[in-house]
Protein backbone atom coordinates (compact mmCIF):
# COMPACT_ATOMS: atom_id res chain seq x y z
CA UNK A 1 0.00 0.00 0.00
CA UNK A 2 2.76 2.56 -0.36
CA UNK A 3 0.97 4.13 -3.41
CA UNK A 4 -1.40 5.29 -0.36
CA UNK A 5 1.19 6.57 1.70
CA UNK A 6 1.89 3.56 3.70
CA UNK A 7 5.33 2.69 4.74
CA UNK A 8 4.96 -0.55 7.00
CA UNK A 9 6.53 -3.49 5.81
CA UNK A 10 4.42 -7.03 5.53
CA UNK A 11 6.26 -10.09 7.32
CA UNK A 12 3.89 -12.96 5.82
CA UNK A 13 4.60 -15.26 8.56
CA UNK A 14 2.27 -17.86 7.81
CA UNK A 15 3.03 -21.41 6.99
CA UNK A 16 0.46 -23.74 4.83
CA UNK A 17 -1.29 -26.13 6.86
CA UNK A 18 -0.33 -24.48 10.26
CA UNK A 19 -2.66 -24.72 12.93
CA UNK A 20 -3.65 -22.05 15.75
CA UNK A 21 -1.47 -24.23 18.08
CA UNK A 22 1.27 -23.89 15.76
CA UNK A 23 0.81 -20.23 15.34
CA UNK A 24 0.37 -19.43 18.87
CA UNK A 25 3.74 -21.50 19.63
CA UNK A 26 5.41 -19.05 17.13
CA UNK A 27 4.02 -15.47 17.73
CA UNK A 28 6.16 -14.76 20.51
CA UNK A 29 9.50 -15.33 18.64
CA UNK A 30 8.25 -13.30 15.74
CA UNK A 31 7.25 -10.69 17.50
CA UNK A 32 10.25 -10.77 19.15
CA UNK A 33 12.32 -10.60 15.58
CA UNK A 34 9.92 -8.09 13.97
CA UNK A 35 8.28 -6.41 16.59
CA UNK A 36 5.00 -5.49 15.23
CA UNK A 37 3.04 -2.62 15.67
CA UNK A 38 -0.08 -4.92 14.07
CA UNK A 39 -0.43 -8.16 13.72
CA UNK A 40 -3.26 -9.68 11.88
CA UNK A 41 -4.20 -13.27 12.40
CA UNK A 42 -5.49 -15.64 10.12
CA UNK A 43 -5.59 -19.27 11.58
CA UNK A 44 -8.18 -21.84 12.53
CA UNK A 45 -9.13 -23.54 8.90
CA UNK A 46 -7.07 -26.28 9.20
CA UNK A 47 -7.96 -26.92 12.89
CA UNK A 48 -11.70 -26.62 11.49
CA UNK A 49 -10.34 -29.15 8.82
CA UNK A 50 -8.79 -31.22 11.20
CA UNK A 51 -12.10 -31.44 13.73
CA UNK A 52 -9.83 -29.84 16.84
CA UNK A 53 -11.87 -29.15 19.56
CA UNK A 54 -13.66 -25.41 19.73
CA UNK A 55 -11.80 -25.51 23.12
CA UNK A 56 -8.17 -25.92 21.76
CA UNK A 57 -8.95 -23.42 19.00
CA UNK A 58 -10.39 -20.83 21.48
CA UNK A 59 -7.62 -21.63 23.29
CA UNK A 60 -4.86 -20.74 21.42
CA UNK A 61 -6.01 -18.30 19.40
CA UNK A 62 -6.56 -16.41 22.85
CA UNK A 63 -2.75 -16.54 23.28
CA UNK A 64 -1.94 -15.38 20.23
CA UNK A 65 -4.03 -12.21 20.90
CA UNK A 66 -2.67 -11.81 24.66
CA UNK A 67 1.14 -12.89 23.45
CA UNK A 68 0.66 -9.66 20.81
CA UNK A 69 -1.77 -7.33 22.91
CA UNK A 70 1.25 -7.91 25.58
CA UNK A 71 3.41 -6.72 23.18
CA UNK A 72 1.63 -3.70 22.54
CA UNK A 73 0.62 -4.80 18.99
CA UNK A 74 -3.33 -3.71 17.51
CA UNK A 75 -4.82 -7.54 16.64
CA UNK A 76 -7.01 -7.75 13.55
CA UNK A 77 -8.78 -11.45 14.28
CA UNK A 78 -9.91 -12.70 10.48
CA UNK A 79 -13.15 -14.52 11.14
CA UNK A 80 -12.24 -17.99 9.48
CA UNK A 81 -15.66 -20.39 8.18
CA UNK A 82 -15.27 -23.76 7.13
CA UNK A 83 -16.88 -26.51 4.88
CA UNK A 84 -19.90 -28.36 6.91
CA UNK A 85 -18.21 -31.56 6.96
CA UNK A 86 -19.01 -31.93 10.81
CA UNK A 87 -22.19 -30.52 10.77
CA UNK A 88 -24.25 -27.59 12.13
CA UNK A 89 -23.23 -28.22 15.87
CA UNK A 90 -20.00 -27.73 15.52
CA UNK A 91 -19.83 -25.28 12.63
CA UNK A 92 -21.87 -23.15 14.66
CA UNK A 93 -19.81 -23.47 17.77
CA UNK A 94 -16.24 -22.58 15.63
CA UNK A 95 -17.99 -19.61 14.19
CA UNK A 96 -18.90 -18.52 17.74
CA UNK A 97 -15.08 -18.51 18.92
CA UNK A 98 -14.00 -16.15 16.24
CA UNK A 99 -17.61 -14.13 17.36
CA UNK A 100 -16.52 -14.09 20.64
CA UNK A 101 -13.15 -13.26 20.96
CA UNK A 102 -14.06 -10.42 18.49
CA UNK A 103 -15.99 -8.80 21.57
CA UNK A 104 -14.24 -9.98 24.18
CA UNK A 105 -10.98 -9.30 24.00
CA UNK A 106 -11.07 -5.74 22.22
CA UNK A 107 -9.54 -6.27 19.25
CA UNK A 108 -10.02 -5.81 15.44
CA UNK A 109 -12.08 -8.01 14.24
CA UNK A 110 -11.84 -8.60 10.17
CA UNK A 111 -14.96 -10.37 7.68
CA UNK A 112 -14.25 -13.94 6.28
CA UNK A 113 -11.60 -13.01 3.77
CA UNK A 114 -13.08 -14.82 1.41
CA UNK A 115 -16.59 -13.60 1.87
CA UNK A 116 -16.44 -12.45 -1.74
CA UNK A 117 -15.89 -15.03 -3.65
CA UNK A 118 -16.28 -17.95 -1.49
CA UNK A 119 -19.26 -19.86 -4.04
CA UNK A 120 -17.06 -19.62 -7.09
CA UNK A 121 -15.99 -22.69 -7.56
CA UNK A 122 -13.18 -21.11 -10.19
CA UNK A 123 -11.70 -18.47 -7.91
CA UNK A 124 -10.22 -21.96 -6.35
CA UNK A 125 -6.93 -24.01 -6.57
CA UNK A 126 -7.65 -27.51 -7.73
CA UNK A 127 -7.92 -28.30 -4.37
CA UNK A 128 -10.77 -27.03 -3.76
CA UNK A 129 -9.44 -24.82 -0.51
CA UNK A 130 -7.05 -22.27 -1.06
CA UNK A 131 -7.82 -18.94 -3.38
CA UNK A 132 -6.25 -18.63 -7.22
CA UNK A 133 -3.79 -15.78 -7.21
CA UNK A 134 -6.59 -13.80 -9.57
CA UNK A 135 -8.90 -13.44 -6.41
CA UNK A 136 -5.35 -12.29 -3.95
CA UNK A 137 -6.96 -8.38 -4.67
CA UNK A 138 -10.25 -9.41 -3.50
CA UNK A 139 -9.37 -10.99 -0.28
CA UNK A 140 -6.82 -7.37 0.04
CA UNK A 141 -10.50 -5.50 -0.44
CA UNK A 142 -12.00 -7.43 1.59
CA UNK A 143 -9.60 -7.10 4.87
CA UNK A 144 -8.29 -3.61 4.13
CA UNK A 145 -10.34 -1.28 5.70
CA UNK A 146 -9.90 -3.61 9.40
CA UNK A 147 -6.23 -3.82 8.61
CA UNK A 148 -6.31 0.07 7.64
CA UNK A 149 -7.83 0.92 11.53
CA UNK A 150 -4.94 -0.91 12.90
CA UNK A 151 -2.71 0.55 11.18
CA UNK A 152 -3.51 3.82 11.95
CA UNK A 153 -4.06 2.99 15.57
CA UNK A 154 -0.37 1.36 15.51
CA UNK A 155 1.88 3.18 13.12
CA UNK A 156 3.66 -0.04 12.48
CA UNK A 157 4.47 -3.41 10.69
CA UNK A 158 1.57 -5.83 10.27
CA UNK A 159 2.02 -9.24 11.13
CA UNK A 160 0.25 -11.85 8.92
CA UNK A 161 -0.71 -15.79 9.96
Amino acid sequence: MHEEGYRQQVVNASISGDTTRGGARRLGSLIVKHNPGTVVIALGANDGLRGIKVAEIKKNLTQAIDTAKLAGASVVLVKVRIPPNYGPPYIDAFEEVFDQLGTDHEILYAPFMLKRFAANQNAFQADGLHPTADVQPLILDTLWPSIHEAIDSSGGLEEFF
